[in-house]
This record gives C-alpha cells, structure tokens and sequence, in this order.
C-alpha cells in the first residue's frame, strides 16, 4: 500500500512532468506563432515602407492642387478665347 510519503512523491513527479509539458507546448506554440505570424508581419511593414516612399508631404499635396487650380484657370480663359478667335475668323 502506498503511504502519504509516497503519494508526494508521485505528485511531485507529476507536477514535474507536467510542468516540463506545459514549456513544451509554449515553445511549440510560441515557434508556430512566430512561423504564422512574423512573415505576415514583415510583409505590411514592407508595404507601409512602400507606402512611405510614394506618398507626398501634406505641403507637396497643397501645393500640387494650388498649381492644378491655375492651370484649370487658365485653360478656362485660353478656351474663352480660343472660342472668340473662331467666332471672329469665322472657323468651325
């Protein structure tokens, strides 16, 4: 029969054991994450690096649709009289 010193010792052997299981299982699931994860990650960090390089400053932005209005401006007045040039030499 097995007395109490005996019984601590098989629990003990079990606690072992199963605490020896359980850094098993967390360094497989830490090993699977990292495996899932990580090429995952470097891919958007990839991205977002590209996205850096091709975006343009909040100013450059201003200043591209400051120019842009001008231009719309002046093609408006250049067809105004490109309009009036026809209607005086008479050309369809």
């Amino acid at each position: 029969m097995l007395d109490e010193k005996d019984i601590q010792v098989i629990s003990q052997l079990l606690n072992q054991q199963l605490s020896q299981q359980k850094k098993e299982i967390m360094h497989e699931v830490n090993l699977l994450m990292e495996s899932y994860f990580d090429p995952k990650f470097n891919a958007l960090a990839d991205g977002l690096e590209l996205l850096k390089e091709k975006c343009v400053s909040r100013e450059d932005l201003e200043e591209t649709t400051d120019r842009i209005d001008v231009l719309e401006a002046v093609v408006k007045v250049h067809s105004r009289e490109i309009e009036k040039l026809k209607k005086s030499n008479h050309i369809a």
